[in-house]
């Protein structure tokens, strides 16, 4: 794609032609501070409400996982049953056993894994290079396998050199770093840094594979990746499924060059389940792509063209808001595009007949990539523009980019600013529509993703609905593409290393999403470094952190990574005199860990959390009762406590039994003369509150485990 890298959004000058179209950046009562900073106290409503709508638009059915940047075919695209788009597992951490037979279980190899095992075992380190998409993660997966006896771990892609060959390794362990990022380091520190890593890998007795498409000189150890051979992948996905020789040949037949390993995985799937070669073979879309490639050849008219341009992001939307867009869009491509401007005047001696044109049946001809589509909302139904076949969003762009240069581009861009800054006040859909078609557009191009929308908007030059749809393109880029991923979270930690204060809040609120999700170790790491820092945004990222930690409770996956980092801090000597109490600061930030609501229930996640996890129950407890003897939270940290076991008595079969594990806990964790006054505190919020019965008896029970831990350690004392 070329373009001049200037901000979209102020292009192309005073002198556009839709200047008076393009509605001012309004001043609502709940703006950003001129920092970018969410007004004090508003970032916990703004960190729900982005987390509401995102998951009620992108996977419970508002914004089309199909027709989005989640279809069947998109690398890394994982779906339920019904097509939605289902949340990934996390990226980094032990890799289960489960994890680890499906990575590896008929596994093709690819030609050069000879090589790269043989690099393996000499050097305990080895890099696997190549784009995307060839399927070097399960490879280094595979090779780590034959080496080691102990756990694989994944580390985050965003890992310096330096942290690498600086870091510890167990014993007998294997690592991988899938998809990792370029990093600063130059050339001769690298050379140095990697026969650095490689002496540590060997004194520990461990190995690490990096997987990488940086193109910056590697390590000597360095191996070119290629895809397996096709037969060999097919048959082993294949696995003892009857299939008929002649389906296989002609499957194989189709198979484009450029094939990714999942997705020929995915076509032998779906041939072991009775489906016919041609029909698996659209797995790899090839029949859409054709027609798309086949419709721009055709040569269609310039408003065809910037038909589909805007439905690429705008998909979903409604008949109306759809058109109005396109108008907007054509009015700013007059500007731009100087062969697309309309005669400043018709011929006086050529007669002209009225005409009313007929526009909304030429949308959608026969012939053409667009249709309208009747769609449930609610208790309603609405008409939506379409693509006709959702492959086609991600076709069209790709050609959009062959076929046009920067003045196009700087069109697009200018009416993609005009859309955002409107959006939140007119069609919020619309900013998630956008985020979806710029995170598929950054699997064609991200370099141009990132520098002309991601950087100026994170940064607030669209005020709250510029950086909320740039967080939505961050986290949709995580569920379009594994390949993007990584690269999805390098953006968000330079945001939040950046002096600037709104693009760090950007930051904060990307990685309570899916970058959390996939990267809660790195998200954990960074909300932690702004809340220790910044004063200002100390509170924002505080409830940021609160907010990953009930995402990962309700997702079921990792939501320990950020006790266990809280409880560390609260354990370390951190340089205090003995019996200093923890920081306010850290105190703080748990009373928003245990406040913080689940997004299923909307009761306090901490308990859904000890609910699915007994085993957790003490950590928390020691947590809790940090806050519980610190007197200016005492109060609301107590108020927390009722209202969970209010959520247990709802969610538990067995309320009593939990909430007595939970008051044997605190007692434990609570100091020797703090106990009485817990209990003599707690039972007089209770009888001021209004509060259910069976609420107050599970307080009771909670207050008796306290009384017999107390009595049994007298006892014992």
């Amino acid at each position: 794609m070329a373009t001049d890298g200037s901000p979209a959004e102020e292009d192309p000058g005073p002198e556009r032609a839709d200047a008076e179209d393009e509605p001012e950046p309004s001043e609502p009562s709940d703006s950003p501070a001129d920092d970018g900073l969410p007004p004090e106290g508003a970032a916990a409503d703004r960190l729900g409400s982005v987390q509401h709508q995102f998951v009620m638009q992108v996977f419970n059915g508002t914004v089309d996982a199909r027709g989005g940047v989640f279809g069947h075919g998109a690398p890394g695209g994982r779906q339920d049953g019904d097509g939605r788009p289902r949340r990934r597992a996390a990226e980094t951490g032990k890799l289960t056993d489960e994890e680890l037979h499906e990575a590896i279980h008929g596994y093709a190899r690819p030609a050069c894994y000879e090589s790269a095992l043989a690099q393996l075992e000499k050097h305990h380190v080895v890099e696997l290079w190549g784009p995307a998409g060839l399927g070097r993660r399960t490879g280094g997966i595979a090779l780590l396998a034959e080496v080691v006896e102990g756990p694989v771990l994944l580390l985050q892609p965003t890992v310096t050199l330096k942290e690498l060959a600086s870091r510890e390794y167990g014993r007998g362990s294997g690592y991988v770093v899938p998809g990792r990022v370029a990093d600063a380091t130059s050339a001769e520190d690298a050379d140095h840094l990697w026969r650095r890593l490689r002496s540590t890998l060997r004194a520990a007795g461990a190995y690490l594979v990096v997987t990488t498409a940086v193109q910056a000189a590697g390590p000597p150890w360095r191996v070119v990746w290629e895809r397996p051979e096709p037969r060999r992948l097919l048959l082993g996905a294949l696995g003892g499924a009857e299939v008929s020789e002649e389906a296989v040949e002609e499957v194989l037949a189709g198979v484009p060059e450029d094939f990714r390993p999942h997705d020929l995985a995915e076509v032998a799937r779906r041939l072991a389940a009775g489906a016919s070669p041609q029909d698996a073979l659209e797995q790899f879309e090839l029949s859409a792509s054709a027609a798309v490639a086949e419709w721009f050849r055709s040569g269609p008219e310039p408003r065809r063209v910037l038909e589909v341009t805007a439905l690429a992001f705008t998909a979903g939307a409604g008949v109306r808001a759809y058109e109005d867009g396109l108008a907007k869009l054509e009015a700013r491509m007059a500007s731009c595009v100087p062969s697309l401007a309309l005669p400043a005047e018709a011929d006086p001696e050529e007669a002209v007949l009225p005409r009313l044109p007929a526009n909304r049946e030429a949308l959608v001809s026969a012939d053409g990539l667009i249709c309208t589509r009747r769609v449930p909302d609610g208790v309603r139904t609405r008409t939506v523009v379409a693509f006709r076949d959702p492959v086609h969003r991600e076709r069209v762009l790709a050609e959009l980019c062959d076929r046009f240069d920067s003045a196009f581009w700087n069109g697009v861009g200018g009416w993609l600013a005009a859309t955002v800054r409107a959006g939140l006040n007119e069609d919020p859909q619309l900013q998630l529509a956008v985020a979806s078609g710029l995170a598929l557009l950054a699997r064609l191009d991200v370099q141009e993703v990132e520098r002309t929308y991601l950087q100026p908007w994170s940064a607030g030059r669209l005020g709250w609905a510029g950086q909320q749809t740039a967080v939505f393109t961050v986290w949709l880029m995580c569920l379009a593409d594994d390949g993007l991923a990584p690269v999805a979270l390098s953006v968000a930690e330079g945001w939040a290393n950046d002096p600037g204060r709104a693009r760090r809040w950007a930051a904060a609120v990307a990685f309570t999403g899916e970058l959390g999700l996939r990267y809660p170790h790195q998200a954990t790491k960074q909300l932690w470094a702004m809340l220790s820092g910044d004063i200002r945004l100390r509170e924002p990222a505080q409830q940021a952190l609160a907010k990953l930690f009930g995402i990962l409770a309700s997702a079921g996956d990792k939501a320990s990574v950020i006790t266990g980092w809280l409880e560390r801090q609260l354990v370390s000597s951190d340089g205090r005199p003995p019996g200093q109490r923890p920081s306010p600061v850290l105190l703080e930030t748990l009373l928003a860990l245990v406040s913080t609501p689940d997004e299923r229930t909307g009761g306090p996640a901490v308990m859904s959390y000890l609910h699915e996890s007994p085993d957790k129950t003490p950590q928390i407890a020691r947590l809790w009762a940090a806050v519980i003897c610190y007197r200016p939270l005492r109060r609301r940290a107590l108020t927390a406590l009722l209202t969970g076991l209010e959520e247990l008595e709802l969610i538990s079969e067995d309320a009593a039994a939990e909430a007595g594990r939970l008051g044997e806990a605190l007692a434990r964790a609570l100091p020797l003369p703090e106990r009485k006054p817990f209990t003599t505190d707690l039972a007089k919020l209770v009888a001021n509150s209004n509060r259910r019965p069976e609420a107050d008896v599970l307080t009771e029970v909670l207050l008796a485990a306290v009384d017999r831990a107390h009595r049994r350690t007298a006892t014992e004392s």
